[in-house]
């Protein structure tokens, strides 16, 4: 790839970070006003609440890969039949397991009979919603392998803002009562899928609207055959960041599982407002002209802004995120639970491109899946068989473990893809590497300060993080974007 080529990556990320702060806003609004009108008890509840609906996604049975293939190929006719196929599925398997999901959330032991009553009334609210939105999922998909990721991030602004306004509105009349978030989360998920397919038909006004299978079988055991690794992927990626709320609560009380989910949602919102821009990057990740730029960029970009933010916060943002959700955050959980998780998703931010272009372009996906599968496995079995002895050390822990068995895997795939040698993998972490280990140490010394209140803590945040990107930054342009720049396969300094 030319320097200008890898230029115009650089813009495109950056763009596609900046459409997502809207969103981010209103579902940081959003979780504010949910965290200081529930109880700490209900906020837990809330936790599993909305993991088990967003799991729902894994309903499509990976297909939704199918329809990025074929996107990112130009062919059009198998794309249209892959996201028929992928309805199948979705309108089938979804509600069915929506409906067990609700019997399991029927035997959630609250602290009184009004929680259980409010649980059990707001898990048909939030699971309808959890339906509705995995719907979208093959339409999303078609949509960001053209290139439209902008489109999708209009939607899911729209459905954070009227998550918002839901929440805010509904407390205000209703009460304090988990039907509120529930039905929000309804309603949003119904706007943006009408929104998705919208834009998606504009794209291509023939993309069916209704589930059908293939006439060829070879065709849609093909398309399933495709879609088992991304699955998998899938599968894994939600066993490694998802069910960590719910195997806790097999072992604490729901006032715990709250504190430990505010330290979770910090983190996990940062990384995906960072995960958004790469999404305009998979046109490149799936061209096997220009990936090993994209994956080069991309990692040393969406790496190392992880990599300077999460150093920042593991040691320095616990009085922040008491500013933000009140006392439900002012505890060792919530202390522990952000320094563990946020160093655990520098880890996992290190695998995000190798990954994207193994499942895109490589010669199967499985070269994704099958190091996905072995960290989440190793993650599962640490969290499961850990927990009840050493609590959130191995729930959160876990996830670090899991990631670095992950991260190590797939990247030994993408270097034999992209023909890579030690000194450009090298080169490809050096810039984030450094980045975090500046922002680390810049949080370490600013610390006791930090820790005094909301104020220092901010300004210990930001100063970590700024000393960290432009440690990052520097490196990246003397590696990879100024003008005579090594080319990959060539040394590097």
């Amino acid at each position: 790839m030319s320097r200008a080529g890898e230029k115009r990556v650089l813009i495109e990320l950056l763009a596609g970070g900046g459409r997502q702060i809207a969103a981010m806003v209103a579902t940081l609004v959003a979780y504010t006003v949910m965290a200081r009108w529930l109880q700490a008890e209900k906020l837990g509840a809330w936790s599993l609440l909305g993991t088990i609906s967003f799991q729902l996604v894994l309903s499509d049975l990976g297909l939704t890969t199918a329809v990025q293939r074929a996107a990112v190929a130009a062919d059009e006719e198998r794309a249209r039949r892959a996201v028929a196929l992928a309805l199948v599925p979705l309108c089938t398997l979804g509600p069915l397991a929506a409906a067990a999901s609700y019997l399991w959330f029927l035997g959630i032991a609250g602290e009184s009979a009004e929680l259980q009553a409010d649980i059990s009334r707001a898990a048909v609210f939030a699971l309808a919603g959890g339906v509705i939105s995995a719907l979208g999922t093959p339409y999303r998909g078609y949509i960001m392998a053209r290139g439209r990721a902008n489109a999708v991030a209009y939607a899911r602004t729209v459905q954070a803002f009227t998550q918002l306004l839901v929440v805010i509105g509904g407390f205000s009349i209703v009460g304090r009562t988990l039907l509120v978030p529930a039905g929000g989360l309804l309603l949003a998920s119904v706007i943006e899928l009408v929104i998705t397919v919208l834009v998606a038909r504009k794209i291509d006004p023939r993309l069916p609207l209704l589930p059908s299978v293939p006439r060829s079988a070879g065709e849609t055991w093909g398309a399933f055959r495709e879609g088992a690794a991304s699955l998998v992927i899938s599968v894994s990626s939600m066993l490694a960041v998802r069910v960590d709320a719910i195997v806790l609560s097999r072992v604490a009380p729901l006032a715990i599982v709250a504190s430990y989910a505010v330290a979770a949602r910090a983190v996990e919102m940062i990384y995906m407002l960072a995960k958004q821009a790469t999404v305009v990057l998979q046109p490149r990740l799936g061209d096997p002209a220009r990936r090993e730029g994209a994956v080069r960029i991309g990692t040393g970009v969406f790496c190392g802004a992880i990599a300077v933010s999460m150093g920042a916060i593991a040691l320095d943002a616990q009085p922040l995120l008491v500013a933000w959700v009140g006392a439900v955050a002012d505890n060792d959980v919530t202390a522990t639970v952000l320094t563990i998780l946020a160093l655990a998703a520098i880890v996992t931010s290190s695998e995000e491109m190798a990954g994207s272009t193994l499942t895109l372009s490589g010669r199967t996906a499985w070269a994704t899946a099958v190091p996905a599968a072995l960290g989440a496995a190793v993650n599962l079995s640490i969290s499961v068989f850990g927990s009840p002895r050493y609590g959130i050390w191995a729930v959160a822990g876990s996830t670090a473990v899991g990631s670095l068995v992950k991260t190590s895997l797939a990247w030994r795939n993408a270097s034999r893809l992209l023909g890579y040698g030690l000194r450009d993998v090298a080169r490809a972490f050096a810039p984030p590497l450094l980045g975090g280990l500046a922002s680390l140490g810049t949080a370490w010394a600013l610390r006791d300060r930090a820790l005094t209140g909301a104020l220092a803590s901010a300004a210990s945040c930001a100063a970590a993080a700024l000393v960290g990107a432009a440690v990052c930054g520097a490196l990246l342009w003397r590696l990879s974007l100024r003008p005579g720049a090594a080319p990959a396969g060539a040394p590097a300094a």
